[in-house]
């Protein structure tokens, strides 16, 4: 199982079409040192991430691989090369000329043939037979930094913006029916030079079913919203039904707004006024795209690596200022920060703990160890702007831990049953 197990490299076998469903390489099980049972899928590239979205039963993976950008020097320029050289012209008379900085910029021969970069592409893969159900390659230069699979309420295209100080809750999600999606949230960065401007995209992706009777995947992805934002967005998570994404050292919370078109487009996509792109998708005969509306922005001066919810709590973690815990007030449309760790630790990941009436912090470090944190009323910090996290328990991984999840346990009373 790919979630379970773990992902190598090696020869793999063609996907094959076998009575109008694709079935993917033959796998079979091993086992390993400590015994579990695992299936390697051979992918021909490097797999960073991987999103499980049970509505499909398919996975979402974040592969990149080795590919040669352009060829340096083309055949008519090799045949030139290898041409026996003129006898250069002779020098005019005179002092040699001045430096002139133009020269510098020009390129100066190479050797090598080809430049190699990392090209990223995002996978969808059948969860019983892990055949390839979809692609979508990223932009030049584009690296993908997160993918987490979301289920969010959208707002119709005619509800109200939302506003502060509204009486009851903010307008947004109380005019209107509101309509559940589930989508897969991807953050992006554009790998540039240090002298130019970082940039990356929030991209929202849909699972549609394929069409039966037809040689084609069951499902396949769609791109409903691509969000374009002028830092990379580095971690993304579900706050009361809403998008938020850890862009840079900020935080932006988002709300999905549906965009409604009868008929049927080109998929073209149309620029919205918030600097994102709302591309149509197929839905019972008609058209059903998205925007991304800003609702809450938080200034946490951190560089977040890890981003995790509980009801109205964020939980950031940070590669140099180890985890920092939010809360969102939704009665006013912002954040507040509650408490920040005592210790400078560079974090990997952090997750909520739920233990009963209990809610403890989980942080794994690059050092190889996992702190257990609380949250204590204390004095508070206004330097640090919040109260200090305490130190519970800690215990050596042995390796450093690069992501955690959360997962409900069964109560005693279910287990006696």
């Amino acid at each position: 199982h790919l979630a379970n197990g773990r992902m190598g490299r090696g020869a793999g076998g063609r996907a094959e079409r076998e009575g109008g469903r694709q079935a993917g390489p033959r796998l079979s099980p091993s086992l390993d040192s400590t015994g579990a049972v695992v299936w390697r899928l051979p992918l021909r590239c490097t797999p960073h991430c991987v999103s499980y979205l049970p509505w499909a039963d398919c996975y979402a993976l974040a592969v990149s691989a080795r590919q040669p950008l352009h060829a340096m020097h083309t055949q008519a320029e090799h045949a030139a090369e290898s041409a026996p050289a003129a006898a250069p012209p002779p020098l005019p008379p005179g002092p040699p000329p001045a430096f002139s900085p133009d020269c510098a910029s020009e390129r100066l021969p190479s050797d090598s043939a080809a430049v190699e970069g990392d090209a990223w592409e995002l996978r969808l893969l059948c969860g019983d037979s892990w055949a390839a159900l979809g692609t979508h390659r990223m932009e030049k230069d584009e690296w993908l930094l997160a993918l987490k699979t979301l289920r969010v309420h959208s707002l119709p295209r005619t509800a109200a913006a939302f506003t502060s100080g509204q009486p009851g809750g903010h307008p947004g999600f109380g005019s209107g029916p509101r309509r559940t999606r589930n989508i897969l949230a991807v953050g992006t960065g554009l790998s540039k030079p240090e002298d130019a401007t970082a940039s990356g995209r929030l991209l929202l992706f849909a699972i549609v079913p394929g069409t039966e009777g037809v040689s084609e995947p069951r499902c396949a992805l769609r791109l409903v919203c691509a969000h374009q934002l002028r830092a990379h967005v580095t971690a993304v998570a579900v706050l009361h039904s809403m998008v938020l994404a850890a862009v840079g050292t900020r935080l932006i919370l988002f709300a999905l707004r549906d965009s409604m078109r009868t008929g049927r487009t080109g998929g073209e996509g149309a620029v919205d006024g918030a600097g994102g792109i709302s591309l149509d998708v197929d839905v019972d005969g008609g058209t059903l795209g998205g925007e991304l509306e800003p609702v809450g922005i938080f200034d946490a001066a951190m560089w977040t690596v890890s981003l995790s919810t509980l009801n109205s709590y964020v939980l950031l973690a940070d590669a140099v200022r180890s985890v920092r815990l939010l809360v969102w007030r939704e009665s006013s449309l912002n954040f507040e920060g509650l408490a920040v760790d005592a210790v400078d630790r560079s974090a990997n990941a952090a997750e909520f703990v739920v233990d009963g009436r209990s809610v403890s912090l989980a942080l794994a470090d690059e050092a190889g160890a996992l702190h257990l944190l609380a949250y204590a009323k204390a004095e508070r910090d206004l330097a640090q702007g919040g109260q200090r996290l305490q130190d519970r328990a800690a215990v050596q991984l042995g390796t450093p831990a690069r992501a955690m999840a959360r997962v409900a346990l069964p109560s005693p009373a279910e287990l006696a049953a």
